[in-house]
């Protein structure tokens, strides 16, 4: 690539099958690219290779902070075409695409997206259809978009727009969790932030105790993890040894993960209800929610009952081993006096 004195390798070559150590598509950046073939003495049976090569339209974007793409005669019918656009912004700054509107024919119509690194072009991503992310950040001041149409059809358009970022820009205030606090102030690239829980709260959720601010492809300058938080452990579960609870009455609720709401994988939870002798203990279901197998062999909440046996004997009072249904936590539960039979 490049003129006889200023070449830049974009690739060596050698094996087979296309797609995975050799690229589906190799963009050059400039209007002459060469090719060379060498081969040993050796005898093979390879067939060789057969490559299509096409020049493409190209339209350059320098020093501008922001601005649009417009996919050829936007809002309108176009010919089969290969385009390539060139957004280049100030050293020390990348390129962050938002699409406003986006829809290609799927399958046949295509948008590669490449960042420049060190003079060559690196994948980021490919789309069709209707997919593009909702925001794609490139760590390079230069980003090629390479449109590659088919037949396209009447709707097929789109509508990027693009910002420039300075490296230097730092993360967004990742927080404080409520019943907690955070240690570090400073958010700017390679900063790291730790967290803590105020005493009687355990941290809980997806989120780590310590961040750190990192530059990254795709979502440019983000906190590397989420940040945590931090509950009453009456919504937490201790598995070594359980948790007793001896309040008259309270809630249970299972650890639960901080993007969904929704309760945490690979948990062996305990909860040890105890009343004073005389009462007993009832357990009330407001939710219910657990992943439903018919034979409790994946998820389940076990109730164990412990009633005095002569009780037990006389008011035919029992609890089914397992619970797995469709209705969602928490459960709660009060004690009561031991009058009678629960119903």
């Amino acid at each position: 690539m490049g003129g006889q004195h200023n070449r830049t390798l974009l690739g060596s070559y050698t094996g087979f099958g296309v797609g995975t150590a050799i690229p589906w598509t190799l963009l050059a950046t400039s209007n002459m690219a060469q090719l060379v073939l060498r081969t040993d003495e050796s005898y093979n049976y390879a067939q060789g290779f057969k490559i299509g090569f096409q020049g493409y339209i190209t339209t350059n974007i320098t020093r501008r902070s922001s601005g649009y793409l417009y996919s050829p005669t936007y809002t309108g019918e176009y010919p089969s075409i290969q385009r390539v656009w060139t957004i280049e912004v100030n050293v020390g700054e990348g390129v962050k695409m938002t699409p406003v509107t986006f829809s290609l024919d799927y399958d046949r119509n295509w948008l590669y997206v490449y960042k420049e690194e060190l003079g060559i072009p690196v994948l980021l991503g490919s789309y069709t259809g209707p997919i593009f992310p909702a925001e794609l950040s490139a760590a390079s001041n230069m980003v090629h978009l390479v449109l590659s149409t088919h037949n396209p059809m009447a709707d097929d358009d789109f509508k990027i727009h693009f910002e420039a970022f300075s490296f230097s820009d730092p993360c967004l205030d990742p927080g404080t969790p409520d019943n907690g606090y955070r240690t570090g102030d400073n958010f700017t690239v390679g900063s790291v932030v730790s967290f803590g829980c105020n005493d009687g709260y355990v941290m809980l959720g997806q989120g780590q105790e310590r961040l750190t601010c990192v530059l990254d492809d795709h979502v440019g300058i983000e906190w590397n993890f989420l940040t945590p938080s931090c509950e009453d452990p009456a919504h937490a579960c201790v598995a070594a040894g359980g948790r007793y609870l001896y309040e008259e009455e309270g809630e249970i609720v299972p650890p639960r993960d901080v993007m969904t709401g929704r309760y945490q994988t690979n948990l062996n939870c305990s909860w040890t209800i105890v009343a004073d002798p005389g009462k007993v203990v009832v357990v009330e279901f407001p939710e219910f929610d657990i992943e439903y197998e018919a034979r409790c062999r994946h998820d389940f909440l076990q109730i164990q009952d412990r009633p005095y046996l002569g009780y037990s004997k006389i008011m035919n009072l029992a609890l089914e081993e397992h619970f797995a249904s469709y209705f969602e936590p928490p459960l709660q539960y009060r004690i009561s006096p031991l009058e009678g039979p629960l119903y």
